[in-house]
């Protein structure tokens, strides 16, 4: 009877052994981001486009008479976004990873891994809430090929307009020249627990090669802090 309980107790030691490591190894994977890369193909559209520079988002000043103060709004440019070829779209969802364009949460509140954070940008792009399973899976596929730019796009990390630390963006523009386009992106930093925004500046090259979206170069301009 006594063997009996040992070995009984063996058995449960196995199952609940068992039972925890099953349990550890699905909370990774579902904290991890799951992708299966896919072949990348370079699109008619891209082949097609003219060499041109468009301004994809930019700020307006507009007067409100109610607060009797002028307030800068997002503007983006739909027509192109609507028309954009699959590469600038996935250069644009990128620039969402580096700067916020008026972030909030879908339902007014965050759920439980705050993948609900719908951005002006995204949005407009279709390419789901910022740092969800949907922006990130579209992200790996276009710039598997580029380790660094991957770095960045793991980092990502939801930001809503009230946050104390954030990115705002605040104008892009893309330029096709041959084989590449050329993000600039305009963006400020704040900090409103020390009350300071720093402006920062950035313009990157990127490749369109049959292998994936490259960066080929990357320039930062200098900034200076400023106190709110």
């Amino acid at each position: 009877m006594f063997i009996n309980k040992i070995v009984l107790m063996k058995y449960w030691f196995i199952i609940l052994s068992i039972f925890v490591y099953l349990s550890c190894t699905q909370k990774k994977s579902n904290n991890t981001f799951e992708h299966t890369p896919k072949h990348f193909e370079i699109s008619e559209e891209f082949k097609s486009e003219k060499d041109t520079t468009i301004n994809v988002l930019w700020l307006q000043k507009t007067w409100n008479s109610e607060l009797r103060d002028t307030l800068e709004k997002i503007m983006l440019n739909d027509i192109y976004i609507q028309t954009a070829s699959p590469e600038a779209k996935y250069i644009l969802a990128f620039a969402s990873v580096l700067a916020e364009t008026e972030c909030w949460w879908q339902g007014e509140e965050p759920n439980t891994d705050k993948s609900n954070l719908s951005c002006l940008l995204l949005s407009a792009l279709d390419m789901g809430c910022q740092c969800s399973k949907t922006h990130i899976d579209t992200l790996l596929y276009a710039f598997n090929s580029d380790s660094n730019i991957m770095k960045q796009i793991y980092k990502c990390t939801p930001t809503p307009y009230t946050a104390t630390f954030q990115n705002t963006c605040e104008f892009i523009s893309l330029q096709k020249t041959a084989n590449n386009y050329i993000l600039h992106l305009k963006a400020r930093a704040f900090n409103t627990r020390n009350q300071t925004q720093t402006p920062w500046e950035k313009r990157i090259v990127f490749e369109i090669t049959d292998s994936g979206i490259v960066s080929k170069k990357s320039i930062d301009y200098s900034i200076i802090e400023n106190h709110l």
